[in-house]
Parts: C-alpha cells; sequence; structure tokens
C-alpha cells in the first residue's frame, strides 16, 4: 500500500520514512502541504500521515482539499503534531482527519493506528465494491426486463393480425431496438415475380431507409441458394461481397453502408416465405450466439404466422373463387361491383361492366359430353384472366356466363378489350367447335346512373350481340330501358 508523508522537518520525515518501509509501505514524500496536494491530484493514495505546522499550505489545509476532491475510493488520513489539546483534535477532525497522533510519535502505537485505517479502507473497498455488484445486477435486470418488453411487443405484434403487410410493419421496430442494430427489415417472396419484397423495415436515427426497393431472387450456377434459404452470419459484409456475385449484396455494401449482416430465413415445413435480417452499418459486428439463437427462435415464430396466413389467404380465396375455372365466383362479383360502383360514383370516375357469354354451350355439352363443355368454359376463363389488367376483375357470374368489371375505364377501352377477348376465344376450338362469345359492355356513367342499372344496360347490350347472330360486341344505348330476356 502507498502512504504520502508530509513533513517540513528532513529528520522526523526522514525517520517516518524509514519505519513505513521497513513495514512494507510504498512512500511518497512531500515536504509541505502544497507540494503533497500536487502529488496526491496527480497520483492519489489511500493513507497520508501528515504534519499540522507547515508552510505554503499546513496539514488541516490540506485535509480540506482531500475532502472536497470528489473520488470513488476513500483517503484515510492521520495527523500528526506537537499538539496535544482536545481543542486540536477536534479542530483536526473538523477539517476531515481521520486520526490524531502527537509527536514524537510511538512506532507501536503508529502501526496500531495504520492497521485500524487499513481495516477502515478495506471496508469501505468492499462496500463499495458490493455497490457496483448490486449497480451491475440491477443494471443486467434492467436489460433483461427491457428485453423481455421487446420480445412481449414483437410477439404481440405478430399475433394481431392476419394482413402480413400489418404484422411485419409493426414487428420491425422492437426486431431492431432488441438487437440495437442500424436497421431490422422483413421480405416476402412474391413467388409469381421471383422478388423478396420489403413488407417491415425500422432504421435507427440518421440510417437511410431501404424503402420500397424489390429484392429480386438472383439465381446462376455461381449463386448459391444458402444465400437465400439459411441463416447468414456476416460480420464483416464488405470483405464477403467479393465472393457474393448478387447485385443486390454490392448494392448494400455500397450504396447503403452496411457492414454486417444477420439474417434468418422464414421457412414452414418446406416451404421458403422470405427473410428476417438486421444490419449493421458503418462499421463491422461480431454477431453474438445468443443474438443468432435469438434471431432463429423469432424467425421460427414468424414463419407459423407467414404459413397460417398464407393458409386463411387461401383459404378465404377459395370461399371466392369458382371452382372449375379459378376466376372470382358470383359472391365476389357482387362485393366487388358494389365497392368499384361506390369508389366511382365519389370520385367521378368511369367504370365499364363486361358481361361475355359462351355461345352454343348446349351443343358442345349435347355433342360431345359436359367435360367438353367445361373445357370450353375453362379456356374462356383462361383468356379472360390472363388478358386483362391486374385492376381489372373476371367473375364467373353462372353457367357459360361471365362479368368482367374495369375500374376507371371509359366505353373505348372497354369495347377494345371485349373486341380483343372475343378474338381471342373465337380462336379455340373444341372437336369441331370453334367457340364464340357474344358480348354486351355498359359504362357508368354515360348508359347509367346506379349500379343496378349498368347491370341491366349490360345485359341488354348482350341480348343484342345474341340477337344479332352471336359472336360479336354490342355497346349499351344511352338512357336505353328496355329489359328481354337472352336467347
Amino acid at each position: 500500500m502507498r502512504v504520502l508523508i508530509v513533513e517540513d522537518d528532513p529528520v522526523s520525515g526522514l525517520v517516518l520514512e524509514r519505519t513505513l518501509q521497513r513495514w512494507g509501505y510504498e512512500v511518497i514524500k512531500a515536504k509541505d502541504g502544497e507540494e503533497a496536494w500536487k502529488k496526491y491530484q496527480v497520483a492519489p493514495v489511500s493513507l497520508v500521515i501528515t504534519d499540522w505546522m507547515m508552510p505554503h499550505a499546513d496539514g488541516l489545509e490540506l485535509c480540506r482539499r482531500i475532502r472536497n476532491l470528489a473520488r470513488e475510493s476513500y483517503t484515510y488520513i492521520i495527523l500528526l503534531t506537537a499538539k496535544s489539546q482536545k481543542s486540536d483534535l477536534v479542530e483536526g477532525m473538523n477539517a476531515g482527519a481521520d486520526d490524531f497522533m502527537t509527536k514524537p510519535f510511538d512506532s507501536a502505537e503508529l502501526q496500531v493506528r495504520l492497521r485500524a485505517g487499513e481495516r477502515v479502507l478495506n471496508l469501505e473497498s468492499s462496500f463499495t465494491k458490493g455497490q457496483l455488484e448490486v449497480q451491475q445486477v440491477n443494471a443486467q435486470l434492467r436489460q433483461s426486463i427491457e428485453r423481455q418488453n421487446l420480445i412481449n411487443q414483437l410477439l404481440r405484434a405478430l399475433a394481431s393480425s392476419l394482413d402480413l403487410d400489418v404484422v411485419m410493419s409493426e414487428a420491425a421496430e422492437p426486431l431492431r431496438q432488441l438487437f440495437s442494430s442500424s436497421r431490422a427489415f422483413i421480405r416476402l417472396l412474391d413467388q409469381e415475380n421471383q422478388m423478396l419484397r420489403m413488407v417491415g423495415e425500422d432504421c435507427a436515427a440518421g440510417i437511410a431507409s431501404l424503402g420500397a426497393i424489390n429484392f429480386p431472387v438472383e439465381t446462376s450456377d455461381e449463386i448459391k441458394d444458402h444465400f437465400y434459404n439459411s441463416s447468414r452470419v456476416v460480420s464483416d459484409l464488405a470483405q464477403e461481397a467479393g465472393g457474393d456475385l448478387r447485385i443486390t449484396t454490392k448494392m448494400l455494401v455500397n450504396s447503403f453502408a452496411v457492414r454486417a449482416l444477420l439474417c434468418e430465413p422464414l421457412t414452414h415445413q418446406g416451404s421458403w416465405f422470405g427473410d428476417v435480417g438486421l444490419h449493421q452499418c458503418e462499421q463491422t459486428r461480431a454477431w453474438s450466439e445468443d443474438e443468432i439463437l435469438l434471431l432463429n427462435t423469432l424467425a421460427q415464430q414468424m414463419s407459423v404466422v407467414v404459413a397460417n396466413a398464407e393458409l386463411h389467404r387461401r383459404v378465404q380465396e377459395q370461399s371466392v373463387r369458382d371452382a372449375l375455372t379459378g376466376l372470382f365466383n358470383r359472391r365476389y362479383f357482387d362485393t366487388a361491383f358494389n365497392n368499384e360502383f361506390a369508389r366511382a360514383s365519389r370520385y367521378g370516375q368511369e367504370l365499364s361492366l363486361v358481361i361475355v357469354d359462351l355461345d352454343y354451350l348446349k351443343k358442345i355439352n349435347d355433342a360431345l359430353g359436359h367435360l367438353a363443355g367445361d373445357s370450353a368454359i375453362r379456356q374462356t376463363a383462361e383468356i379472360l384472366a390472363k388478358q386483362s389488367r391486374r385492376v381489372d376483375i373476371a367473375t364467373r357470374y353462372g353457367g357459360e356466363e361471365f362479368a368482367v368489371i374495369l375500374p376507371q375505364t371509359a366505353l373505348e377501352g372497354a369495347r377494345a378489350a371485349a373486341e380483343h377477348w372475343r378474338q381471342a376465344i373465337n380462336q379455340c376450338q373444341i372437336g369441331d367447335f370453334r367457340l364464340s362469345a357474344s358480348i354486351g359492355i355498359a359504362t357508368f356513367p354515360s348508359h347509367a346512373s346506379s349500379k343496378e342499372s349498368l347491370m341491366q344496360a349490360a345485359d341488354i347490350a348482350l341480348y343484342r350481340a345474341k340477337s344479332a347472330g352471336r359472336n360479336r360486341v354490342c355497346e349499351a344505348a344511352a338512357g336505353e330501358k328496355e329489359i328481354s330476356s337472352k336467347g
């Protein structure tokens, strides 16, 4: 243990120094309070033995300075002086001294008082260590509670809805906070377009968003499957990018300063749905085993959520899909027609309705059987599905009749689409029968002011096409009110 002795008398200082060194102490000497204060500030000690009466700054002033200096560890001070009055003892203690000895000192008494000081210092050290341990435990407990709260928030978000875009968007923020990363992201696979679509993202302050970027599933002989459908733990993405031939990886490094990546695939019962991951930007990061395990566990939970949502979507879709053709059914048409007409009315937009009726289906059934008739219906439905816009709503209205809703479409556009479908249907052959269709068109607001009258106008136009010899497109006449049955 180091001891600072402060004594202006060289002889007394030398005797004290040798005594302490014989007992195993490391001694630092100062000839007055000012010098002692300078040395103490540079290298604080736990034990100080100081004379009272000294030039520049006396022992009491040194005590006051030491006590006024904020330190985590305690300094034990012994006043060594020729003063022996009780009032002197009180004054010294009030200045900040812990003990008091009169000159000339008795070595046995000094040794006892030093041991008492060491016991005080050891107790203080144990207490301080205990406080630090308690603070560390409290900090770990707070971190554990915050971590569990974030996990609970994330799990609540995952269970909040069957709308995956909503669920994953809400899950991104607690996910990023849980890992203290620069960015958390969740992407779902668009199977039809082979794209990973961003559905959830949260960025730390100052980190640029990836936004609505769609990531193509890049495939080649050199690009391995494990880049997509297995865990990826990358502490230095810039270094790994040299062996990763994907353009998107280089984009993350060069355009978004991504330096580390932790990513887990979303898989369930052999199906790959997308991935969930974390980015560390601007610096590398060594991901811990605990972080890797936690993200893997969360990815499994997300995978179940995605699988359940996909199952729900399929069940819901089956309830509004026609079993034979895969087109929307009459039930869906009624809802969609009501919604689209309300939207067109509210925003002053045009809305066209096209009714397609397959000609001579009864003859096909009678001559070739109902399987051939079903084939004719499926071929017609396939043309309407594939040759319609994404916003158009093609439905099997009933039997051999189809209805297509064309939002924000004027009569000219509906006429062109209908004629295109008619010609495509006319190219189809079932046995000796070449397929044909009669088509009626009506447009809001040109031909009708309500959805009922729009449906009636399209129906009348279809009747006219049938009456005129079939295999043709007819449009409604403005203000036409006649109602007839189709032949």
